[in-house]
């Protein structure tokens, strides 16, 4: 595993460990993933939430290309530490924050912190746990309309996202990555 663009191009990931609870995104499909956000102006001085980070890769991939800064929440402290590990080789600790936190029951966003421009959400395939952790980071405030969410799932997975704005679907071999912002409501 490697970032595979911007600033850290080529540059190593670090797996610690037994790695058999995480599913890191493949360079290939990491890779398309930002080349669709930058192509939209989503990436440049975002702030980013990597939801369910595991080893980081997305979120770091977003700070090599140019995001401001990245919040990486994840349950596991094991893919915390794969994590801390990471953002530490690449000595981003000033634009990075790693956080216990089971993404579909966040905190609500406290009044200093920034409203999320792009938010990762790869969560472990066929759980159900996309709706909910969209539905948690809009009640606790972290998202608004504005947001971009990049949604991996199964090929297979069909969450209800009527109240999202699909902009792009993908499908890579068994990964299927959706593009979308929320619905405007009235």
């Amino acid at each position: 595993m490697r970032i595979v663009g911007g600033k850290f191009k080529a540059h190593t990931l670090t797996a610690l460990g037994n790695t058999a609870h995480v599913r890191p995104t493949s360079d290939k499909v990491r890779g398309a993933i930002l080349n669709m956000l930058e192509a939209r102006g989503c990436v440049q001085d975002a702030y980013v939430l990597d939801a369910f980070c595991g080893t980081g890769a997305l979120g770091l991939e977003a700070l090599s290309r140019g995001a401001a800064h990245c919040i990486f929440w994840d349950k596991s402290p094991f893919s915390l530490r794969m994590c801390k590990t990471n953002i530490s080789n690449f000595n981003l600790e000033a634009q990075s924050k790693v956080e216990l936190v089971k993404s579909q029951n966040c905190p609500a966003k406290q009044p200093e912190s920034n409203i999320f421009d792009l938010v990762f959400l790869d969560p472990p395939y066929d759980r159900g746990l996309v709706l909910p952790t969209i539905q948690a980071l809009q009640n606790g405030g972290w998202v608004n309309g504005d947001t971009v969410f990049v949604i991996e799932l199964s090929k297979t997975e069909q969450p209800d996202l009527a109240a999202l704005d699909i902009l792009q679907d993908k499908l890579y071999g068994d990964t299927r990555v959706l593009i979308a912002q929320a619905l405007e409501t009235s």
